[in-house]
């Protein structure tokens, strides 16, 4: 998801809606995908993840 934001204010309203969102009784894992975590292999970390949480029957 790519979005721009104007000012602190709109990127930190944008961050509590996220955490609103989430359920608290669950571990959440985030990983960047910005142009630079994108050239240092994060989508390879991310592919580990799901296979691990696949191979373990979790989600």
């Amino acid at each position: 998801m790519t979005k721009r934001f104007s000012s602190p204010k709109e990127l930190e309203e944008f961050r509590k809606d996220i955490l609103l969102k989430r359920d608290p009784n669950k571990l959440c894992i985030s990983l960047c995908s910005g142009t630079g975590c994108l050239a240092y292999g994060s989508q390879e970390v991310a592919a580990a993840f799901i296979e691990e949480l696949t191979k373990k029957g979790l989600e």
